[in-house]
């Protein structure tokens, strides 16, 4: 029987806290709680049609047309590059310049949906998807590829640049985080092991399905797992914990554990380093504060829709894919809408 998600109100408690995390009453604030952001959102359309009509047309702003994107990442001089197509199986990469949509190439990789995009240092598109046993790494102009870790992974579904110039990888399809060397073409296991959600380090770590992937400054590592309803952090050295979720599917905001999530499908880091993620499962924009403390920043919970304006008003349909700017921007690949829409802080 399919699990009812659970709806929790995300004001703390007055009473002593006695719900344990996962429990389908209110999850409870642990004493040590952070406090919910007090920053705001302003939702507004970047790219697409208005009337979330699906379609590949360039163009600027409304103009523009889009087919499922399901990821989304910074590019070179403050523009984005979109992974699109899932809606009709015609997958591309799209680039967004000053609100202008262009088609950079066409994906035809057996027909496989892009997961996870980004950028390398020299402008080639990093593309991951969990029907392939490999990275692709597409030239600028998107006439040359090359496949990196072929064979030795098994369903990768996202990858980030490591300090080291190696490639951190969610093998979603081998249930593991690995390492990639480009130079030599070597693949290792990082963390993960059997299906499950055991915090720990190396082996001992388990994952539900590791979806996506972001990295902080510092080289800590943050995976979304929407079948584990969490967001887990790996450390430099290999230790996994989990930052939010109590592993129970639901929709509350809360300290760390004690959040309810519902199918987290990808995660950025932000300028502050506060972590965002986008929830498919409840149609809501998230963020990790510093504290811990998991608040919603925009969407309303299981109630989708292409509304625009202040976040606790706005919808979305499904959304696939996060990218966070330098300034704090959030543009989130609106999949189920045909949209590419934007979230302004309010300072």
């Amino acid at each position: 029987m399919p699990l009812t998600p659970i709806v929790v109100a995300p004001t703390a408690p007055t009473s002593p806290n006695t719900a344990e995390p996962g429990n389908t009453g209110n999850p409870g604030t642990p004493p040590d709680s952070g406090t919910p952001d007090s920053e705001s959102y302003t939702v507004s359309l970047l790219a697409g049609s208005n009337t979330q009509t699906e379609g590949f047309e360039d163009g600027t702003g409304e103009a523009a047309k889009f087919s499922c994107p399901t990821a989304i990442a910074n590019g070179p001089n403050f523009s984005l590059v979109v992974a699109d197509g899932a809606g009709t199986g015609k997958h591309r990469i799209r680039t967004i310049e000053q609100g202008t949509v262009a088609t950079q190439l066409l994906y035809n990789a057996n027909g496989s949906v892009i997961s996870g995009i980004m950028v390398d240092p020299i402008g080639r598109y990093i593309v991951s998807s969990p029907d392939n046993t490999y990275v692709s790494a597409f030239s600028p102009d998107g006439k040359t590829e090359e496949r990196w870790g072929v064979g030795k992974l098994m369903g990768p579904s996202g990858a980030v640049l490591g300090a080291n110039g190696d490639y951190i990888v969610a093998d979603a399809g081998d249930l593991k985080i690995k390492t990639l060397n480009p130079t030599n073409d070597s693949v290792t296991t990082f963390v993960g092991s059997i299906k499950g959600d055991a915090d720990g380090s190396g082996s001992n770590a388990q994952f539900k399905y590791p979806k996506a992937i972001a990295i902080d400054a510092t080289g800590n590592t943050y995976v979304a797992d929407p079948e584990g309803h969490t967001i887990r952090k790996i450390s430099t050295l290999g230790e996994v914990s989990t930052l939010a979720g109590s592993g129970t599917a639901g929709h509350a905001d809360g300290q760390g554990k004690y959040a309810l999530l519902s199918a987290p499908v990808a995660v950025a880091v932000g300028p502050k380093g506060d972590i965002f993620f986008a929830e498919r499962g409840s149609h809501t924009i998230r963020k990790i504060s510093a504290s811990g403390f998991v608040s919603t920043i925009a969407g309303v919970a299981f109630d989708s829709g292409a509304t625009n304006g202040l976040g606790n008003k706005a919808k979305f349909r499904d959304p696939e894919g996060l990218a966070v700017t330098s300034n704090g921007t959030i543009y989130v690949a609106d999949c189920g809408n045909h949209q590419i829409r934007k979230l302004r802080p309010s300072s």
